[in-house]
């Protein structure tokens, strides 16, 4: 999983706080360490659109452009959403980080983790993407903060 560095995700993304709830098309394409990551409504427009590019993040939203150097506390300052978007590029893949705990279904997929910022991240729904096992359901649970990932479809670079 660490090899796959350049991928695109197609699918929806709901979001549920204490404070708010809401879902949305997810279209995220990932470039090392940049990424884009574009959330819209069912019928196609915009809710937001975040950028990293060269460690400088900017995000779209309410007509409005926004710089910061870190995506979750810009996402979390503004907005109020408790969303880790550096390490949920990681998960979205089925990739632990070091410090997490991962345990294992019996065909040797990450099943679950339990991360050191103490997200669990639950997967299910594997299916073979050109020519690798990559996860189509991902859930992800801080406390209150629940955020659910279907993928439609992966697109490797």
């Amino acid at each position: 999983m660490q090899q796959i560095r350049e991928w695109q995700i197609r699918g929806k993304l709901a979001f549920r706080s204490e404070k708010d709830k809401f879902s949305a098309n997810l279209n995220w394409r990932q470039q090392n360490k940049n990424f884009h990551l574009n959330l819209s409504t069912f019928l196609g427009t915009n809710i937001l659109l975040l950028e990293k590019q060269q460690g400088k993040v900017e995000l779209h939203y309410d007509d409005n452009l926004y710089h910061h150097i870190n995506a979750t506390e810009l996402l979390y300052e503004l907005l109020g959403w408790s969303i880790p978007v550096e390490s949920i590029s990681r998960w979205v893949k089925g990739q632990a980080s070091h410090e997490a705990n991962a345990e294992f279904s019996d065909n040797g997929l990450i099943s679950k983790l339990q991360t050191a910022d103490g997200w669990v991240v639950s997967y299910s729904d594997y299916r073979l993407t050109e020519a690798v096992l990559l996860p189509h359901q991902i859930n992800f649970q801080a406390g209150p903060n629940t955020i659910r990932i279907r993928v439609d479809a992966w697109q490797m670079n």
